[in-house]
């Protein structure tokens, strides 16, 4: 998974009466951001996603907001906290965070990448 290449400049998530997410976007070349711009709504998992890769290092994610950016089920994740194989998180509460820099290095973490299956050493 890599940054997207141009990411939007975010004023939201705005959950609308549908649950999907508003996101404001700046089409403007200059850099500026303007409140005024044109206003779009993107389903929840995308709006997810943006917001992950937009933020800080130091911005803490649920595991429903992880799963989807990792793109993985949040049973996947449980089964991984369960044996140590996923990114490290915290718990406050019943509620498990994940920070962005944890998932990222744990992203880092994974292994090299290959060009082909053939490449990988056999478990």
């Amino acid at each position: 998974m890599q940054n997207p290449p141009n990411p939007l400049f975010l004023c939201g998530p705005k959950p609308d009466a549908t649950g999907n997410v508003l996101i404001c976007m700046t089409p403007r070349k200059d850099g500026a951001t303007n409140t005024e711009d044109t206003m779009i709504t993107l389903p929840d998992n995308i709006a997810r996603v943006q917001v992950f890769w937009a933020a800080t290092e130091d911005t803490y994610y649920t595991a429903a907001t992880v799963a989807t950016v990792l793109e993985l089920s949040e049973q996947t994740l449980a089964n991984w906290r369960v044996s140590g194989d996923g990114p490290a998180f915290v718990k406050k509460g019943r509620i498990l965070y994940y920070r962005k820099a944890e998932v990222l290095a744990w992203l880092k973490g994974l292994g090299s990448p290959v060009a082909s299956t053939s490449q990988l050493q056999a478990a």
